[in-house]
């Protein structure tokens, strides 16, 4: 996510459930746009199963 430009604020990895992991990743942007694109990026990721965007 560095070389998107995002400012990680925080990443907080759980215990795996059934074999997968939950990430949460917090980043600083109020470019909705930039966002979209990050969520894109993310679910081409092979190894990513799901992807949820909460703006707050």
């Amino acid at each position: 996510m560095a070389h998107r430009q995002f400012d990680v604020l925080t990443m907080d990895v759980a215990e795996p459930i059934d074999g997968l992991r939950r990430i949460t990743i917090e980043v600083d942007t109020t470019d909705e746009i930039r966002v979209r694109q990050l969520v894109k990026f993310l679910n081409r990721s092979l190894e990513v199963v799901k992807v949820v965007w909460r703006n707050g």
